[in-house]
């Protein structure tokens, strides 16, 4: 099911689908959409071109039946090409970039712990301020 999902969501981000709600409450809003915006029919048929060159239905077929039959067809070295394009970006371990995050992390936690205290400071001295005008009063 979490594949069906996150293919919709590739979908969805490619602009060619609609993820629908749970309870299908968007689903006449979502096929109005996709049947008259112009937008969802050009992506769609990109989305296609791209997964056809990947070999399309006959090349999942191919896959599928041998796999029925207990053998296992070989990769197309065109098409594993492709699938193993990975940006640069994430060849490399990100150390900068999980610092970064860390001390982003940090910092709020921490100005949120020193907004608290100073609220709880600011509170405590109120309420001696407060304490001790009462004891001016009595006296």
């Amino acid at each position: 099911m979490q594949d069906q999902f996150t293919n919709a969501r590739m979908l969805q981000e490619a602009g060619a689908g609609v993820i629908l709600e749970e309870d299908f409450s968007n689903l006449v809003e979502s096929t109005r959409l996709l049947l008259h915006n112009p937008t969802f029919a050009a992506a769609s048929k990109a989305a296609g071109e791209t997964l056809r060159t990947y070999g399309g239905l006959p090349r999942a077929l191919e896959i599928i039946e041998a796999a029925a039959e207990g053998t296992y067809v070989k990769p197309d070295a065109e098409v594993h090409t492709k699938m193993n394009e990975v940006d640069p970006f994430f060849l490399e371990p990100q150390d900068l970039v999980q610092w970064l995050s860390v001390a982003i992390c940090v910092g709020a936690i921490s100005l949120t712990l020193l907004a608290c205290s100073a609220s709880a400071a600011a509170s405590a001295g109120a309420t001696a301020a407060a304490a001790e005008d009462r004891a001016k009063k009595r006296q």
